[in-house]
């Protein structure tokens, strides 16, 4: 929600599979699976979450029809690319391997993920990113983070 040029957060709902989270997951300075283990053991309330200061956004890349009816098994070219950082990662969703090939087989399919120190260059790693995929049954929004960029 944006109210007078700024968001506001009304409810964040998130899971580990979902770009609410991944978007957050380049931002974490703190080793995740220490803070599972502290949860297990109840002892989260001696720990500080730690922030990087960059920004983050992720770009959901989806099969063409999604949520409704898409085609299944559609081969994705071009994933290689990009090799994952402490500044890029694509999450994975609706993929599955076929011996060499990359395949879409869900509706979201890729979360592509990338922070940096303003939002604009870490949107445009994004889309550059996605640029270089080659898959024709799948598509993505292009208004992502613009309403935040000044």
């Amino acid at each position: 929600m944006i109210k007078d040029g700024y968001a506001r957060l009304v409810e964040y709902n998130i899971r580990f599979g979902d770009p609410e989270c991944q978007v957050l997951m380049l931002r974490m300075k703190n080793d995740l699976i220490k803070l599972v283990l502290d949860c297990l053991k109840g002892s989260l309330s001696k720990t500080k979450l730690e922030w990087e200061d960059d920004n983050s956004a992720t770009v959901v890349v989806a099969a063409k029809g999604y949520p409704g009816d898409y085609k299944k098994n559609t081969k994705i070219i071009g994933y290689e690319n990009f090799e994952s950082s402490d500044l890029f990662q694509v999450f994975h969703a609706g993929t599955k391997h076929d011996g060499n090939n990359l395949l879409a087989n869900g509706g979201r399919v890729l979360s592509v993920t990338a922070k940096n120190k303003n939002l604009r260059d870490a949107l445009n790693m994004i889309y550059a990113y996605i640029g270089q995929l080659d898959w024709a049954d799948g598509y993505y929004r292009r208004d992502i983070g613009k309403k935040a960029i000044k």
